[in-house]
């Protein structure tokens, strides 16, 4: 079996055995690559590298134990710090809240002091909602090894595995599964499209007064508005420590074929909504989204982004994953929700990082499925 780590274009074009595809997630792979994240993700710091296992391209950060890192790269500020912030909303009572607020003080400090950020993620795309790739166990296996004797100190952690193709990994042993978060799909069948709230939406879209704009209609202006959504929903609303992607990354995400960034905007020409998908394993995904806050036409915008993404899986005769977030919209609409999982490799590190990571991986587990019961 081939294996290659590239750490700059280069190395990945000197593989003979791999290509650029027109319409592929590659291309943005290979633009994170060459010019960094740092260029793309604002306070990125983080390493980013392309493995490449025979025919397979697989997105590789490794965070060198920092707690100041993206949330996607960082578990201590993803499950504690982000975690937290996240669901301050869906919890109602303040005792609860205050009491996970003191139980993330005390877990944050734990894992710090054993630097439990210092991990290899696998297949970690930098966004919320990530391309899946097809992992056999001797693939699976032989990347593991790989790390394990490259990287000797640091945990291996595979990016959100039951969204792979066929994945055997679960039952791997010394595999550990860590909840990342619960994420809302439908089947796009006759009897979900018969729902009242699937025909309400779509008709909110056939009558609707704003314009549906698509990517490659949009401005260089259009993207710092979009980026001004973006920032007053995930920053205002979900987490201060959402991902800060700038303006570069707006731009690129809409250069590229393999993302489909739509938006709507009103009559005076300002983007009011925007969303952000993209074609995977059978599904559309719903990678980013957002819309106007504080106006009295936010629900309907809101509705309008929900459509659009409907009408394109229909046509397209694909099924629809929400992505996380709005729990009671998508759950009135349809959305089941499912568990999305990290498989972690921590055997090799030492017994009191072992203790703490499965210790860690318990709470996780038990509060992620407490919050979305």
């Amino acid at each position: 079996m081939v294996i290659n780590l590239c750490s700059s274009v280069t190395e990945y074009e000197s593989l003979s055995h791999v290509y650029r595809s027109e319409d592929g997630p590659d291309g943005y792979l290979i633009n994170l690559l060459e010019k960094g994240p740092q260029y793309y993700i604002d306070g990125f710091n983080s390493e980013f590298k392309l493995l490449v296992v025979n025919d397979k391209i697989i997105p590789i950060v490794i965070n060198q134990g920092k707690d100041k890192s993206s949330y996607l790269s960082a578990l201590s500020v993803h499950y504690i710090k982000h975690g937290i912030d996240s669901v301050k909303e869906k919890v109602k009572s303040r005792l609860l809240y205050g009491s996970l607020q003191c139980l993330g003080i005390i877990l944050n400090a734990l894992l710090n002091l054993v630097r439990i950020n210092k991990a290899v993620y696998v297949n970690c795309w930098i966004i919320p909602t990530g391309a899946s790739v097809y992992l056999n166990n001797e693939e699976l296996l032989n990347i593991r090894e790989f790390f394990q004797g490259a990287y000797k100190s640091y945990a291996i952690i595979f990016k959100g595995v039951n969204n792979y193709l066929h994945f055997e990994g679960m039952s791997l042993p010394n595999s550990n599964c860590l909840t990342n978060r619960i994420v809302y799909a439908v089947d796009m069948d006759e009897e979900f499209l018969k729902k009242s709230d699937i025909k309400k939406a779509i008709k909110a879209n056939a009558k609707t007064t704003y314009l549906l704009t698509q990517g490659d209609q949009l401005k260089s202006i259009d993207m710092v508005t979009i980026r001004h959504l973006y920032n007053q929903l995930y920053f205002g609303k979900h987490s201060k420590y959402s991902l800060p992607y700038n303006q570069q990354w707006f731009e690129m995400i809409r250069a590229l074929p393999f993302f489909k960034l739509q938006a709507f905007k009103n009559s005076d020409q300002e983007v009011v909504a925007f969303t952000v998908t993209f074609l995977d394993n059978g599904s559309i995904i719903s990678s980013l989204g957002a819309c106007k806050q504080n106006t009295a036409d936010y629900f309907h915008l809101y509705t309008l982004n929900f459509a659009i993404r409907v009408l394109d899986a229909k046509t397209q005769h694909k099924n629809l994953n929400y992505s996380s977030g709005g729990d009671e919209f998508k759950k009135n609409r349809g959305g089941i929700a499912r568990a999305e999982y990290d498989l972690i490799y921590f055997d090799h590190l030492s017994l009191i990082k072992k203790s703490i990571w499965r210790f860690f991986i318990s709470i996780c587990n038990k509060t992620i499925m407490y919050l979305n019961k």
